[in-house]
């Protein structure tokens, strides 16, 4: 079984299978999709921003240098067009 950390709105959207945005609808749609095919299942839960330590990563804000792996992980080229690089602002 998965965690995964997610905010308030999408937990309850991913609990009653629908959510009034359509992305987001067809997110939950094939999510589930998968999991019935892999036969696994996920349980979300809720961190609040002030303690969720990945918070600051999500808004941009990186942790020093010295704290990165050493290395980079390579992606699969047919990943990459779904991934976008953002820098961080100085």
């Amino acid at each position: 079984m998965w965690k995964c950390v997610i905010y308030e709105g999408a937990i309850g959207a991913f609990r009653k299978g629908r959510c009034s945005n359509l992305a987001s609808n067809m997110c939950i749609r094939r999510t589930e999709a998968i999991l019935r095919a892999a036969d696994l299942s996920i349980s979300l839960i809720y961190i609040n921003t002030s303690i969720n330590i990945a918070n600051p990563i999500s808004r941009g804000i990186l942790p020093d240098s010295s704290t990165r792996l050493p290395f980079r992980i390579p992606i699969p080229d047919k990943l990459t067009p779904f991934l976008t690089y953002n820098a961080p602002e100085e």
